[in-house]
């Protein structure tokens, strides 16, 4: 089977369902060791659904790799057996990623192969835990937006940074979405504290602008999206005026981009599939926080927490109605490279319909 298009953590999630296989199974590899496998790695896609439930994902760990499968390893095999079950999953993560409009698989694909498989021992064990499966695929598809990028080796050998001394035209290519994509895995891979910050500019009804960072929790083709209180400043403003601007820097790699557009709400299923995915302390502080209003003390804002996580003891806390999310759409994306002698890169993409205009600005 070729791993080529698999990212590096589900690559390491297929290791590790081997070694689980190996040592609590055999040979043969299962849904079940997968599931093991997304469970063990590193900032895996179903540990906020785990810590949103206030389920120990050790003591499940520990379960899980007790199971056996009920599938009949070959006599004197060398090799890893994938089951049926396993490879219907591996095809189910590839049909995900398709519909996605992504060209690899991570570990957010796998999850959500999950949903297609109801009878695989991995979504029986998830059910047990009381997972609705087509909530989990639902936050696995927001969880994909948001990590979103093209890691294939032909992008990653032409723009390794230390290929990346300029920026020029044939480099960006013909849409900035892409080029976006590739920057932030560049920005990830260059270990930038948080290369998913981004400062969004909006503006009153007296023409003030104000700025804040919000964090980019998913994009593609339609836009970028960021999640808000409807009710704080920014989503007031951006309620009687849609267009706003937002930046990212990276200064280890001394990048930056602007992007320029209209915003507005995505729908109530993406805000509340996102926000299932959160962890639970999380969830509880969209409530407890009036996002922009006046507060009398921290206390004040500490007693209204503890009072959320009293109100929802045992349920699942729901969204907010006052918090969502919002997309902004690009009309210009402008790429800017440092240089020595101040000589930087700036390429600016401005949209006319359907398509990019590309040109070069002055430094």
């Amino acid at each position: 089977m070729m791993w080529e298009p698999f990212t590096e953590a589900a690559r390491r999630v297929i290791v590790l369902a081997q070694e689980a296989a190996q040592k609590y199974g055999g040979r043969s590899l299962d849904t079940q060791h997968i599931l093991l496998g997304l469970l063990e790695i590193d900032e895996g896609p179903l540990l906020p659904l785990f810590e949103a439930r206030d389920l120990s994902v050790d003591s499940y760990r520990e379960k899980l790799a007790r199971e056996k499968t009920d599938s009949k390893e070959p006599a004197g095999t060398e090799e890893f057996v994938f089951t049926p079950d396993a490879k219907r999953l591996i095809e189910a993560a590839f049909e995900r990623a398709r519909d996605w409009g992504t060209n690899y698989i991570g570990p957010e694909h796998l999850v959500a192969a999950i949903e297609r498989l109801p009878e695989s021992n991995a979504a029986k064990y998830l059910r047990e835990l009381g997972f609705d499966l087509a909530e989990v695929g639902s936050a696995m598809r927001v969880q994909g937006l948001a990590a979103r990028t093209t890691p294939l080796r032909s992008h990653m050998h032409e723009h390794r940074m230390s290929q990346l001394p300029h920026l020029s035209e044939e480099n960006v290519g013909l849409d900035p979405i892409e080029t976006l994509q590739r920057w932030l895995l560049d920005a990830g891979s260059a270990r930038e504290t948080e290369p998913a910050a981004m400062a969004l500019s909006t503006v009153d009804e007296h023409g003030q602008s104000s700025s804040r960072m919000v964090l980019l929790r998913g994009f593609d083709e339609r836009g970028l999206i960021f999640f808000t209180h409807y009710l704080s400043r920014k989503g007031a403003e951006l309620s009687r005026n849609n267009r706003a601007a937002l930046l990212f820097w990276w200064g280890g790699l001394r990048r930056q981009v602007r992007i320029e557009g209209t915003v507005e709400p995505i729908s109530d299923e993406e805000s509340d599939a996102y926000f299932a995915s959160r962890p639970r302390e999380h969830q509880l502080s969209a409530w407890a926080s009036e996002q922009s209003e006046p507060l009398e003390s921290r206390s004040a804002l500490e007693a209204r927490f503890e009072d959320y996580r009293a109100r929802f003891e045992g349920e699942t806390v729901p969204r907010p109605h006052s918090w969502g999310g919002y997309r902004l759409q690009p009309q210009r994306v402008e790429f800017w490279q440092g240089r020595d002698n101040r000589l930087h890169d700036r390429l600016e993409f401005t949209k006319s319909g359907t398509s990019w205009r590309l040109q070069r600005l002055s430094p």
